[in-house]
């Protein structure tokens, strides 16, 4: 359930999702789950609310074998570059071609923190 905070014709939200993804990896198909929640700065305008900016704040994720008991060893190589919120979710994207965000916002980090502080300041001007 989300919690929402309205101001004028300002509002921020926070909800928590879970992102999966099911991927044919060289090494087997899995099925990786990233746990986030989503911090919205949402507008009323020519009176509808629409989401401004949507920012993703990453907590961890998880790596689970379709088609076999449990993932071989080299599943697990090179996943070390990436942060640990999200490093199989990251990994399985990065073998696709897919590049991580430069904005990307971890649980518990700076970016998060200053995340925390524009929203409510944002939502003041309103």
């Amino acid at each position: 359930m989300p919690t929402i905070k309205v101001h004028g014709d300002r509002a921020t939200s926070e909800v928590n999702v879970t992102i999966m993804v099911r991927a044919k990896t060289r090494l087997g198909e899995i099925d990786a789950t990233a746990f986030a929640s989503f911090f919205d700065l949402i507008e009323r305008r020519d009176g509808q609310w629409k989401i401004l900016k949507r920012t993703a704040i990453y907590e961890k994720d998880r790596a689970d074998p379709v088609d076999r008991p449990a993932l071989p060893e080299a599943f697990f190589t090179g996943v070390g570059a990436y942060p640990s919120e999200l490093r199989f979710f990251a990994s399985t994207l990065g073998e696709f071609g897919v590049p991580l965000s430069q904005t990307l916002v971890l649980d518990m980090s700076p970016a998060m923190d200053s995340l925390y502080v524009h929203g409510p300041e944002w939502l003041s001007v309103g």
